[in-house]
């Protein structure tokens, strides 16, 4: 499991006080919501409208504006490559939002979550903290629905690494940073990859950069920012716009990668075939069974030395 943050939080009190639909986050945006203003927003993204790509984001304080997702563009390999490498769309926001509801056993008066995420009441995961006892370990606070339109909260500690890193991931996702286009629209790493393209770099070239970022966050990441002596490259440092800007002044590709590390992704086909909720390189398949052998039914009246031969029944 990767390194978990400190503590990580999202705020969903207000999205729940709207509405409060146990297993399902994407619920319909009020009509009076304004439009985020301004070329850039920050927040959590507290509901998305899954059909119409509309969502709702919390500024701080309950001051809520929404944002359309633009995620058709004029060539269908750039929406592939910018929801690889950003994994922003209304699909994935909604997964992250939906990933977050579970299931508290409060019957005994104070509330237990069990890896069955079995129990009586509905909640979501609001923030994490590291046990300060045990490491291993975080302190989930999960809100849950008063029965009165309003909402409370349950302190627990959760040792389950798989629970707790699913709801890491979910919450990292749900923290808005963008850049807004001119129409209010946001588009994530689509625009920019349309820009490098339309500026006559290669898509090879643009996944190989995007990768090498990735890949070093990834590795910043789980070094929790430390680096060894003699490293001369500190992970945390790299960005998709200094790889550009190195490849512009005339670095290679392969001095590139002796520097930064050779990615797992190298091209268009490597992110059509891959994980897309992963920059980590593929897991290796391993040998056919008999790579000489066609996977094309054989023919029962070809040669017995032919290739194409059924095998012998005996």
């Amino acid at each position: 499991m990767r390194r978990l943050g400190n503590s990580l939080s999202v705020c969903l009190a207000l999205a729940m006080t709207l509405s409060f639909l146990p297993g399902a986050t994407a619920f319909a945006q009020a009509p009076a919501l304004p439009s985020c203003s301004g070329d850039a927003v920050s927040g959590t993204v507290v509901a998305v409208d899954s059909t119409t790509g509309l969502v709702t984001i919390d500024q701080g304080g309950g001051d809520l504006c929404t944002v359309s997702l633009n995620e058709t563009f004029d060539q269908p390999i750039v929406g592939l490559l910018g929801s690889f490498f950003e994994n922003v769309t209304a699909d994935s926001l909604t997964a992250a939002l939906d990933s977050l509801q579970t299931k508290l056993d409060c019957s005994a008066g104070t509330c237990t979550w069990s890896t069955e995420g079995s129990g009586d009441t509905t909640a979501t995961v609001q923030s994490m903290t590291e046990n300060a006892t045990d490491p291993s370990c975080y302190d989930v606070t999960f809100l849950i629905d008063d029965g009165t339109g309003g909402t409370t909260t349950e302190t627990t500690t959760i040792c389950d690494t798989t629970a707790l890193q699913s709801w890491q991931d979910a919450l990292s996702s749900l923290t808005a940073d963008w850049t807004l286009n001119d129409d209010g629209t946001y588009s994530g790493a689509g625009d920019e990859i349309q820009a490098m393209h339309d500026d006559g770099m290669g898509f090879g070239v643009i996944v190989k950069l995007y990768a090498m970022a990735a890949q070093a966050q990834q590795t910043c990441a789980d070094t929790s920012g430390t680096t060894a002596e003699t490293d001369t490259v500190n992970p945390c440092d790299v960005s998709v716009q200094g790889l550009v800007d190195a490849f512009h002044s005339g670095t290679g590709m392969g001095q590139l990668f002796k520097e930064y590390g050779k990615p797992a992704y190298l091209g268009v086909g490597h992110v059509r075939n891959g994980t897309p909720d992963s920059h980590g390189k593929p897991e290796n398949p391993g040998k056919p069974e008999n790579p000489g052998k066609s996977d094309k039914p054989c023919n029962p009246h070809a040669n017995s030395h032919s290739p194409k031969s059924c095998p012998s029944g005996d």
